[in-house]
């Protein structure tokens, strides 16, 4: 289990972030009000936190999907996010599997942007629960 990896893209586009919003009932004006968000230090339309989050999950499913049993998250330790993602923005999701033991595991996740730039962190916790 030490060592599973997965590598996610992801681009942000107008229309993700605007299902992602509707969907959740996420209304925040930097995420659907270009107006609004222009007046703001970010200049843009940032995306949600959470639909990040989605991707770290969509990164997990990848390094632990094939396994042919029961993966649940048990949540998200450290998680931070360190730049906005904009409109645009082309995301990379790496996600490793740094322990294991008894059924449970960490893996480091982090998300960075076309620049290179780390856009959110996190320390994944899981199960792992036999069938």
């Amino acid at each position: 289990m030490i060592g599973r990896t997965a590598v996610v893209l992801r681009v942000v586009t107008p229309q993700v972030v605007e299902e992602y919003c509707a969907l959740t009932g996420d209304t925040d004006p930097l995420h659907v009000d270009a107006a609004f968000a222009a007046t703001t230090p970010y200049r843009e339309r940032i995306a949600p936190g959470a639909l990040v989050v989605g991707y770290m999950m969509a990164a997990a499913a990848a390094a632990t999907g094939d396994l042919g049993v029961a993966v649940p998250s048990l949540g998200f330790d450290r998680l931070r996010h360190t730049a906005p993602v904009v409109i645009g923005d082309r995301l990379r999701v790496d996600y490793r599997v740094v322990s294991f033991a008894d059924g449970r595991g960490h893996a480091d996740i982090r998300v960075t942007n076309q620049r290179n730039e780390t856009v959110a962190v996190a320390d994944h916790v899981f199960r792992v629960l036999p069938r």
